[in-house]
């Protein structure tokens, strides 16, 4: 099956454009609108492949150059975006709705309220790394259940690791704990930009910087909150 120059080939350009920026929402759309998920054949396809017609992530994947599986994180973050969406933001369209030439813009644009350009692509990136985290963290969990059940008994059975930490009960003391964390954490950050076995799989660096960034947003985030209850005392 052979995919002839059309939207889903001018998708895949797109995609092999943008893949190494940090363009999330613009990445996953163009994954859900020129992908569906399955087999060949149970998508109600038959016949020669139209070449503006949806294509399976393998095929996406034999255009772009990019693995299947990264392209598969996307669609299940641009499809969680659309099925279960975070708490207070609203939802895109299911990929299911999308045809190739959809762009989403109007649903992607109402994810977030914000008036200045720079905040809101800013804002947008963030939004998007919190999805491909949910996708990591339910790829985890699917592997844990589909285990065998001796290497889980042997994993329960492994001492888990001593630390003594100081006891922090306050605020003060907690964010005071925090913060070398956080600081850690915004160096790690940098490492990843210059990390010579990063930089051989961009892949792995891209992901590797969404969950270094999400955890960074966290750590801010609790410190904030602590920073109030310190004023508060």
């Amino acid at each position: 099956m052979t995919v002839n120059e059309g939207q889903i080939a001018l998708n895949a350009k797109r995609v092999v454009l943008l893949h190494n920026s940090s363009r999330g929402w613009t990445l996953g759309n163009l994954v859900a609108r020129s992908c569906y998920k399955g087999k060949p054949g149970r998508s109600g396809q038959t016949g020669p492949m139209d070449p503006n017609s949806k294509v399976t992530l393998a095929e996406f994947s034999r255009l772009t150059g990019i693995g299947s599986k990264t392209l598969q994180r996307y669609y299940a973050a641009y499809e969680l975006a659309a099925t279960d969406p975070l708490p207070g933001i609203p939802a895109v369209r299911h990929p299911d709705t999308l045809a190739p030439s959809d762009d989403d813009a109007q649903s992607i644009s109402e994810l977030v309220e914000c008036e200045d350009a720079d905040e809101r692509v800013s804002e947008l990136d963030k939004l998007w790394s919190r999805y491909m985290s949910r996708v990591r963290s339910n790829e985890t969990k699917a592997e844990k259940r589909n285990a065998p059940k001796d290497v889980e008994k042997q994993q329960d059975s492994t001492p888990e690791p001593v630390i003594d930490a100081p006891v922090t009960n306050t605020p003060k003391q907690r964010l005071a704990s925090l913060e070398p964390v956080r600081n850690g954490i915004l160096d790690y950050c940098e490492v990843i930009e210059s990390d010579p076995t990063l930089l051989q799989d961009e892949s792995k660096r891209l992901e590797a910087k969404e969950i270094a960034e999400l955890l960074y947003e966290q750590a801010e985030r609790i410190m904030q909150l602590l920073s109030k209850e310190v004023v508060a005392e």
